[in-house]
């Protein structure tokens, strides 16, 4: 009888324990319900916050939330469109997606830290060490 070992994915381990986020959390006061906002940006690819926010907190400042909510509104009308124009394009509109979704988050978290916090968190997950798959 031949000795099969049972295969266990191994989970990735929490953006969390990386030391930055920890000294971020710590110094920005974040506190622990807010933790899953945190996990939940830092599943998508980091270009994303590189192309939309890299300088999107310093030019917004105290008019955060309003930004946030109008360029999820534009996203929204975007997907619209581009899911009525029968041309869809399954890059595109992934990306349009995951952006609504970022957007959205960052909302929530905007809603409770102030710009310099949302900023300190961009910076942290845009320069972020991903790791590679076997797949990639």
């Amino acid at each position: 009888m031949e000795n099969i070992k049972p295969e266990f994915k191994t989970k990735e381990p929490s953006v969390l324990a990386d030391e930055d986020f920890k000294d971020m959390i710590e110094f920005r006061k974040i506190r622990p319900e807010d933790f899953s906002i945190i996990e939940e940006l830092s599943k998508f690819p980091k270009n994303l916050f590189i192309l939309n926010f890299h300088n999107f907190f310093t030019a917004s400042k105290d008019n955060t939330v309003f930004d946030l909510k109008l360029h999820i509104k534009q996203r929204e009308t975007q997907l619209e469109s581009f899911l009525n124009s029968g041309q869809a394009n399954n890059g595109r509109l992934e990306t349009l997606q995951q952006e609504i979704k970022i957007f959205q988050l960052f909302l929530d978290f905007a809603q409770k830290y102030d710009w310099n916090t949302c900023d300190n968190l961009n910076r942290l997950l845009e320069r972020r060490k991903v790791k590679k798959s076997n797949n990639q």
